[in-house]
């Protein structure tokens, strides 16, 4: 086929449930000019067949079968054979917006194909959809991305850094050598994030939702804390926190030590090992506590791990909290 527009990147690792409505989701779009990589990352189900038959039923559908090496690396291999201008992600639980990809090249279009748009999700949970933040473009500077995070931090107190809700020209991304951290698990997309914005130069910030997130899916990454995932997201909340930090942007050193501190309790769900190997990394990144500012609940938090250790308290917070 010509070179695509889009080349939508789905990884796949023991969903079979819900592949086939992800994949119809974008078989579906009004705008055909896409590539569909389907990326089967080793999984152990039904999906290496599921792949294949759409893959032999459609010619926009590209199947990739490899060794499992986990989200980034199925990832990674998929914009390796992209072709299309623009990479989109869709993780292989989730749902693409009936429309969203010609309502996308339009927004894009009308905005001299940047290297970047960032939109919303819309989450999907029993059957509900809903917003778990909203944010209006014409508050967010769409000139300087760094006062653009800081807008989005002010206005709705989040940062959509999740891969699946932006779009990235490809050409930006391979010039770059922009790729997804192997080695990170439960905080690549803030690793990947961090990698564009600090390349970017030109970029369009939309209201549109790119994606139906699915929430709670028994198993997934975000709902069984594990080693790699607590550990992942300390050091890359710890290494973006010192990044801005050396930017002096108050704003975002408070928004990251807030981030960083709210994964501290996770790790009472780990071993005792693991824990203690995470308290070894808290321990020396204390620091970041006190740019939380003062709010209750993290004095509140503080306090305890002063007076239990980090090991104890986190202990004590999770077992109030629920």
């Amino acid at each position: 086929m010509d070179t695509p527009f889009f080349s939508i990147i789905v990884p796949i690792y023991n969903v079979e449930e819900y592949l086939p409505a992800s994949i119809k989701s974008v078989l579906s779009q009004s705008c055909k000019d896409y590539e569909l990589i389907l990326v089967d990352d080793g999984s152990p189900d039904k999906c290496p067949q599921i792949c294949d038959e759409y893959a032999a039923r459609y010619p926009q559908v590209q199947a990739i079968h490899k060794v499992n090496g986990g989200l980034s690396d199925a990832r990674n291999a998929g914009m390796a054979v992209s072709k299309g201008k623009y990479i989109v992600f869709l993780d292989s639980d989730d749902l693409m917006k009936d429309g969203i990809l010609q309502r996308t090249y339009e927004v894009l279009s009308r905005n001299d194909f940047p290297q970047l748009l960032i939109g919303n999700k819309l989450n999907l949970k029993d059957n509900q959809t809903y917003y778990s933040f909203t944010f209006d473009p014409n508050k967010i500077n769409q000139q300087d991305i760094f006062k653009a995070l800081d807008d989005f931090v002010q206005t709705s107190s989040n940062i959509p850094w999740n891969a699946y809700q932006s779009i990235y020209a490809n050409d930006f991304l391979k010039n770059n050598g922009i790729l997804f951290n192997r080695e990170i698990i439960g905080a690549e997309d803030l690793d990947f994030f961090m990698k564009v914005v600090k390349n970017v130069s030109s970029f369009v910030i939309t209201d549109l939702d790119l994606v139906i997130y699915r929430e709670e899916r028994d198993g997934s990454i975000i709902n069984t804390p594990k080693f790699g995932s607590v550990y992942g997201q300390l050091e890359i909340f710890a290494d973006t926190f010192d990044f801005f930090v050396a930017r002096h942007d108050k704003v975002l050193i408070q928004y990251f030590a807030k981030r960083y501190t709210n994964i501290i309790v996770l790790i009472s769900y780990l071993s005792d090992t693991d824990q203690a190997e995470c308290v070894d990394y808290i321990t020396k990144h204390k620091y970041i506590l006190k740019h939380c500012g003062i709010n209750l609940k993290y004095l509140f938090s503080r306090g305890v791990w002063a007076i239990l250790g980090f090991k104890k308290g986190s202990k004590f917070l999770n077992m109030i909290r629920h």
